[in-house]
């Protein structure tokens, strides 16, 4: 036990630390409370930002390959009958305009419009063969 305090400095210096430190712990007391509760509001306020909702952008779903590759070869090859019916138009003006006509009974213009046929036919081959082996990126 320690002995009782007679001495009037050692009661007022009893006195003003048990004060001191009252109103020192009190004021930690409450910053530490200010602050958690500040850390507590800025926590949701990431929290929140987190998960508010995002706008994304659409997705475009990629195509199968091979299925890509069909598609551009049946595109190359409409676009080659095109072609070979616009050739064929022009091959048979100019004959007609020389005097010569078109005669589908002759194997010779058959042969002609063959050709131009199996040129498109290759093209969508090729188109269809560089589609599987070369993928477009993206």
């Amino acid at each position: 036990m320690t002995a009782p305090l007679t001495n009037p400095l050692d009661i007022i210096a009893r006195e003003v630390t048990e004060s001191v430190t009252a109103r020192v712990l009190g004021e930690v007391e409450a910053r530490v409370a200010d602050a958690v509760q500040a850390a507590q509001a800025e926590a949701l306020q990431r929290i929140d930002e987190l998960l508010a909702p995002v706008e994304l952008e659409p997705v475009i779903e990629a195509v199968p390959p091979a299925k890509d590759a069909k598609s551009r070869a049946l595109r190359t090859i409409v676009q080659g009958g095109i072609a070979t019916v616009l050739v064929a138009i022009f091959t048979a003006l100019a004959t007609a305009f020389n005097g010569g006509g078109v005669d589908l009974t002759s194997g010779e213009d058959w042969k002609v419009i063959a050709g131009t046929v199996s040129g498109a036919a290759i093209m969508a081959g090729a188109a269809y063969v560089q589609r599987i082996v070369n993928p477009p990126k993206g």
